[in-house]
């Protein structure tokens, strides 16, 4: 009779023991999702996406490039890195119609802070770009200048730039071998002080590609000529 009781003892304690052991693991488990997480936020920081704008205008009237937007959400919550995009470098001008095929000469400004020209022993058989707007085939305007003659007489690249007419093909190649076609749309003569700045070197929605150079009668005393032409042309898509 006292050996059955205490078998019936043992089995009650273990039975009240598991039960207990079983409370006591619910209550942790309740009580470990109860406690708030530490340094994380549930909720985006920008649910639009961080946006990143590199824009260069080298001054309101010279000079435009398109603004590009790097959009992207940091990975484990750190500081973002902006990687810059190397821009399109053209390094070759073909004209078909003038039997052009010249070497381009990346300039800037000079400190006069008019558009640089091309320099060099072949100075007057290449031809500048201005590296601070658009790239040819790039949305926005690129601007290519040329010499007409060397100032003593001696034809030079865009000697016979004039003889350009609307419909005529341009082609420019970059490092990359890429090429790109431009198809002519106008060309116009000015004097040195009216040219439309904002039209030649400005903001574009299109990809244009316009070419400058001398035109007009030579004055001696500032050695240069009175006119300018630019001949308007538009990417061929």
């Amino acid at each position: 009779m006292q050996r059955k009781e205490l078998q019936h003892f043992i089995a009650a304690a273990t039975l009240t023991l598991v039960a207990g052991g079983l409370l006591l693991a619910v209550l942790y488990i309740a009580l470990l999702f109860r406690v708030p997480t530490v340094g994380v936020s549930t909720e985006a920081e920008n649910p639009s996406g961080r946006v990143w704008e590199v824009v260069g205008l080298p001054n309101s009237e010279i000079g435009s490039v398109a603004v590009e937007e790097v959009r992207g959400e940091p990975v484990n919550n750190e500081t973002p890195v902006v990687v810059p995009v190397a821009k399109i470098v053209p390094v070759k001008i073909l004209i078909p119609r003038l039997d052009i095929e010249a070497k381009i000469q990346a300039v800037g400004k000079t400190t006069a802070g008019n558009m640089g020209t091309s320099s060099g022993t072949n100075k007057y058989k290449e031809v500048a770009w201005y590296k601070g707007g658009a790239s040819p085939g790039e949305i926005g305007n690129a601007v290519i200048a040329g010499h007409l003659d060397n100032g003593y007489g001696l034809s030079a690249v865009f000697k016979r730039l004039s003889d350009l007419e609307v419909g005529d093909s341009i082609f420019t190649v970059d490092s990359a071998g890429a090429v790109s076609q431009f198809r002519v749309i106008k060309k116009a003569f000015y004097g040195l002080d009216s040219a439309p700045l904002s039209d030649i070197f400005g903001y574009s929605n299109r990809a244009n590609l316009n070419l400058i150079t001398c035109d007009g009668a030579w004055i001696s005393s500032e050695r240069q000529y009175d006119k300018r032409l630019v001949v308007y042309t538009t990417l061929v898509e």
